[in-house]
């Protein structure tokens, strides 16, 4: 977990140093887009642990599928049309 922390931490450096030399307008799009992601990801993760303490194991396995299946198909379709 410690490398993957690293990596993370590394690569999200370089972005913002990428980010800073191509000016202010791609930098502030890219700092409003962190500023709604955190929060989101952190919530969402407290919400789907909480959640999937409360269903069964085979009703979630079943949800993920189905969810998964759709996001394929999904990104399949955008690439083929």
């Amino acid at each position: 977990m410690f490398v993957v922390a690293v990596t993370a931490l590394s690569a999200s450096g370089g972005h913002f140093v990428r980010f800073t030399q191509s000016g202010w307008e791609v930098l502030s799009t890219v700092l409003s887009i962190v500023v709604f992601t955190v929060p989101g990801v952190i919530i969402g993760a407290q919400l789907g642990a909480l959640v999937a303490s409360r269903i069964p194991q085979r009703i979630l396995e079943r949800s993920l599928a189905v969810l998964f299946i759709l996001v394929a198909l999904l990104t399949v379709g955008e690439v083929v049309l």
